[in-house]
């Protein structure tokens, strides 16, 4: 849905310096012609984007521009809060909770957000510290961020013991349980693991 697209696009570059135009586009499944539309839109909308040409080039904010808060109602940031914090609750990473931050940063303490009481909370944690299943997470979390293989024993649907090699792609938290979707270098194909 563009309106997501446009909205994740803005958060990525709230929270980067700079990105190419065809990261943006891997990321979000379209085109590089996509992903300047969706530019062009972002930028008549009243949010100055810049892009650069060339080796190093990208595209990023303005320099010094603080996203004003008239951009987003109080629910939308209710929202947002909301989704962000029960990320950060499901895993400890720092880009979570420093995007968090920024996020918190865009409610002027002014702001009727800023004393709302929430009415929903979700905590995707489970019941106590689990600190295998956390080091398991940053470790795949490295990897992918790192476009490195990592290995490990798998259990298939069969009861069967296999190693497998994989190159990390997402963390997917699904009905409380981690999958991990990483190219399989046994099979030569994306697989989700669990």
């Amino acid at each position: 849905m563009k309106i997501d697209r446009i909205l994740s696009i803005v958060m990525l570059l709230i929270s980067k310096k700079q990105i190419q135009a065809k990261d943006l586009a891997e990321l979000h499944e379209v085109s590089v012609r996509t992903i300047y539309r969706d530019i062009e839109t972002i930028n008549q909308a009243g949010i100055p984007i810049v892009t650069t040409q060339g080796a190093g080039g990208g595209i990023s904010l303005v320099d010094d521009y603080r996203l004003e808060k008239k951009l987003f109602t109080d629910d939308d940031i209710e929202l947002i809060l909301t989704a962000l914090e029960s990320m950060t609750s499901a895993y400890s990473f720092k880009e979570s909770e420093h995007v968090l931050k920024k996020i918190k940063s865009l409610i002027p303490p002014q702001s009727d957000e800023s004393e709302k009481q929430h009415h929903v909370f979700i905590d995707l944690s489970s019941w106590g510290k689990d600190s295998q299943a956390e080091k398991k997470l940053q470790l795949i979390h490295t990897a992918a961020s790192a476009h490195q293989f990592i290995q490990f024993t798998y259990r298939n649907a069969k009861g069967e013991t296999l190693p497998r090699k994989v190159e990390p792609y997402t963390l997917v938290l699904k009905g409380r349980h981690w999958y991990l979707y990483a190219f399989c270098c046994v099979k030569h194909d994306f697989r989700l693991f669990k």
